[in-house]
């Protein structure tokens, strides 16, 4: 039996007011969306580097206090911010503000401009991936009864008090991010979800399908059943009469400077029975969670038409 499609919004906190995210997250939220997501970037990621750009776990926990349904969470956290002991009472904390409805969204953190600037360590890819299991082991461990020690060769956690316990038990869902091979084994052995970010190639069905079928088959080499994780993937929607479409597909690309392989390999776009016949080959390909990107000046409206055209035909069959 397949599980529920499900829609969320992934709203990067660059270029935009706090009132503009504010209402479109309580649109999400009483419409039917079933999750919503920031990035976590210190510096903008598109465009110039001196752009308005709010930092990620604050403005979630502020969008966290104006909602009431959603699940929130990044897509995804830097694991080179944040002491992962630390992380851990982050989550909890907001995890009991919510009433439980965190997702701790996270990943090895990659882009080196913001680490430069900021005074922040970005080891090697190796590194990095070695340090998020690291993170993951003592994540875990605050969130278990009692206090908690680690002796890793990154980290170091003595006897650390750990209450309260989160109010999702064991924990919030932890979510990881990325499409490396190193990346992979750790969604196999730690996530209860994995999302494919769409990169700067971006990403189409068939790509997803590939990346599944590799996490699939180490969760076999453990002996873990690969639907005990949820999967997830973003686009950006642009739903339209074609010549409406072709334009905005067209801002976008001046915007971000992606040529015609590149926008249609990250938009949903098209008309609203279009992008439902789209939807069905992303679900086909293995995707669960469905998340629409929405870009401030671009297609923020786009959520309200997503839910009054395309997500009900889903949530009513």
């Amino acid at each position: 039996m397949k599980k529920r499609m499900k829609f969320g919004i992934f709203t990067g906190p660059q270029n935009v007011t706090w009132s503009e995210m504010r209402e479109v997250w309580e649109f999400a939220d009483r419409s039917g969306f079933d999750s919503g997501f920031v990035w976590d970037h210190l510096i903008p990621i598109v465009g110039d580097l001196d752009n308005d750009q709010l930092e990620g776990w604050t403005v979630l926990s502020a969008l966290a206090m104006v909602t009431e349904k959603l699940e929130v969470g990044h897509l995804v956290l830097a694991n080179t911010f944040r002491h992962p002991a630390l992380l851990s009472k982050m989550a909890t904390t907001l995890d009991h503000a919510t009433g439980g409805r965190v997702v701790l969204g996270i990943g090895t953190g990659y882009y080196p401009a913001e680490h430069e600037n900021y005074g922040l360590d970005l080891p090697s890819k190796k590194d990095r991936a070695e340090m998020l299991a690291e993170s993951l082991e003592i994540i875990r461990g605050m969130w278990s009864p009692g206090r908690f020690t680690y002796n890793g060769s990154y980290y170091t956690v003595k006897d650390a008090p750990a209450m309260p316990a989160p109010v999702q038990s064991p924990g919030p869902p932890i979510l990881l991010g990325g499409a490396g091979e190193r990346l992979m084994h750790n969604v196999a052995r730690y996530a209860d979800r994995w999302d494919l970010p769409d990169g700067a190639a971006g990403v189409t069905p068939d790509h997803f399908r590939m990346k599944w079928e590799r996490v699939r088959a180490l969760c076999d080499e453990i002996g873990r059943d690969a639907n005990e994780i949820e999967t997830s993937t973003s686009l950006v929607p642009i739903i339209g009469e074609e010549s409406e479409v072709a334009r905005r597909i067209g801002d976008l690309q001046a915007r971000v400077g992606w040529d015609d392989e590149q926008a249609q390999r990250h938009v949903l776009a098209g008309t609203p029975e279009q992008v439902i016949e789209q939807i069905h080959a992303w679900r086909e390909a293995g995707v669960d969670h469905l998340l629409l990107s929405l870009w401030p000046g671009l297609n923020y409206g786009e959520a309200e038409v997503f839910a009054e055209s395309v997500m009900q035909q889903f949530h009513a069959s």
